[in-house]
């Protein structure tokens, strides 16, 4: 993402610690330098907000409404949505803060 969008446009949020460190390790031995977050994904950056695109590694079962206030009007999430029996990709489109969001199937 660094290559193609530029480094300035990459933000990255990772929960572990140890994680965190061997990306920002990996990323850097790249010659990239994007903001690279340590702390819950769910609650996404702000301080980079707004976003074109919001994609996710973990599953959630709701899209957590901070990505929602985070992304652009125009932009999407993506996420892997995990239900009790079902397991599947979603791409949502914001559009509206104050309505529900639209799902849209991968």
């Amino acid at each position: 993402m660094c290559h193609r969008l530029g480094e300035s446009s990459v933000t990255s949020v990772e929960y572990d610690s140890v994680i965190a460190a061997r990306a920002k390790t990996a990323i850097s031995q790249a010659g990239y330098t994007p903001t690279l977050v340590r702390g819950d994904g769910l609650n996404g950056y702000k301080a980079n907000a707004p976003y074109d695109r919001i994609i996710a590694t973990c599953s959630v079962r709701i899209i957590p409404y901070p990505w929602l206030e985070q992304g652009r009007t125009e932009g999407t999430i993506t996420a892997p949505m995990m239900g009790w029996t079902v397991h599947q990709s979603r791409t949502v489109r914001p559009m509206e803060r104050a309505v529900p969001a639209t799902i849209f199937s991968a």
